[in-house]
């Protein structure tokens, strides 16, 4: 296996594992198992896949940059890898929500944020419109300022082992003291960009030291755990904790020569899975599974359905629409 090969092939399983732990996420939610608090929250994890998203896109932004560095074609080509799918997910849960009489977040104001892509700004539109569209939002608010932080992050070499993490530190301590966790602020405070660009800083980290080097390693778990048990009043570092585990779990992914391929399929199609999961997590599973007597047994049929349902699905859409817009946007900007 060619070592370029077997970089793709760690990022791809990377988000395979994230995809998965997400849909699992939901895809429990609706048996509402009786599992005592430590296994809840253990299921209830799966949610942090999210960060691992972040850190893998950030690293992958890293490696295209490399091969071009023109913001024009960098903006272009990241347009056309989201919006063809995630337009697709606007309409469809438009439509489904409002045949189902749930269609009251469908203002204009939200259906405009989230087709501008500026929705992560907007309080009532960052997670209304598509479920869970609020990582999208915070994603493409990361792609409008890569550009402008790459090269100053790219150029630190060696001293990012020790650099980007204070630097994720300082930021989250800033976020916080900053932006006060209120109540009624907190989802749309803990979505935003300003809370999760730390997370994405550990994508760069990643990028730059993909060895495993142990000292590095502990020096930076030590300094943000530090910083997040300090930051605890402030609730703002929790996200920077996450970062640091998903980047240490792409770190340990890096060194292993071989994976499964369905795990790599997955990964592969993960972003169209990510859209339409949902539908079957939330509204098709649970009906089909009613009937079962047992509430685990149910669980457990209904967390295989909806991945099968969800991988299906997104086979179809990655192949119709997903690749061949990549592909457009690759042709439009063309190569330098």
């Amino acid at each position: 296996m060619g070592r370029a090969q077997q970089k793709v092939e760690y990022i791809d399983a990377a988000r395979g594992v994230a995809i998965l732990m997400v849909v699992l996420c939901h895809a429990v939610q609706p048996f509402r198992l009786d599992v005592g608090r430590a296994w809840t929250d253990i299921l209830m994890a799966g949610q942090y896949g999210v960060q691992l998203f972040f850190v893998a896109s950030a690293l992958t932004l890293c490696m295209a940059w490399e091969r071009d560095s023109r913001r024009g074609a960098f903006w272009a080509r990241r347009l056309f890898r989201i919006a063809p799918m995630y337009y697709i997910g606007i309409l469809l849960y438009w439509i489904w929500f409002s045949a189902r009489g749930e269609a009251d977040a469908y203002t204009a104001v939200n259906l405009g944020a989230n087709a501008a892509f500026v929705h992560a700004f907007v309080p009532s539109a960052h997670n209304s419109i598509v479920p869970g569209g609020w990582s999208i939002g915070t994603e493409v608010a990361f792609y409008a300022i890569f550009p402008f932080v790459v090269g100053p992050l790219l150029r630190l070499g060696r001293m990012a082992d020790w650099a980007l993490p204070a630097c994720a530190c300082v930021w989250s301590a800033l976020a916080g003291w900053a932006w006060p966790w209120t109540s009624e602020n907190a989802e749309f405070r803990y979505h935003s960009i300003a809370l999760q660009l730390p997370v994405f800083l550990m994508g760069f980290w990643v990028y730059l030291r993909p060895a495993l080097r142990w000292r590095q390693d502990l020096l930076a778990a030590l300094l943000v755990a530090g910083c997040w048990a300090a930051l605890w009043k402030l609730r703002s570092g929790n996200p920077l904790m996450l970062g640091l585990i998903a980047a240490l779990v792409l770190r340990v992914l890096h060194h292993i020569a071989d994976f499964p391929a369905w795990l790599r399929s997955v990964g592969q199609v993960s972003f169209s899975m990510y859209v339409v999961h949902f539908i079957p997590a939330f509204f098709i599973v649970p009906r089909l599974m009613r009937d079962l007597d047992s509430r685990a047994v149910s669980a457990v049929a209904g967390i295989g359905l909806t991945i099968a349902l969800s991988y299906l699905a997104a086979k179809v859409t990655e192949a119709a629409i997903e690749r061949p817009m990549v592909a457009f946007g690759k042709r439009l900007t063309g190569k330098r």
